[in-house]
């Protein structure tokens, strides 16, 4: 995946499994179980599609993909 990170240059980062459940279990800043619903509409490239893909299916939630227009319009 790519982030910015503090540089503001995007550039690729690998990450493992078990970092990503932890990203998305070992938080307190979003609420994620089998009645929340997440609309994916980060690129599949940025860090942040990790939490609305990825968090929602971890957790029984579901993760609803925007219809792609070429823009992101989220």
């Amino acid at each position: 995946m790519f982030t910015s990170g503090s540089t503001g240059r995007p550039k690729g980062i690998l990450s493992s499994h078990r970092n990503l459940v932890s990203t998305v279990s070992g938080q307190s800043y979003g609420r994620f179980g089998p009645d929340e619903v997440f609309l994916q509409c980060s690129p599949v490239s940025w860090d942040a599609f990790s939490l609305e893909f990825w968090g929602a299916l971890l957790h029984g939630g579901i993760s609803v993909m925007q219809r792609g227009s070429g823009r992101n319009r989220c």
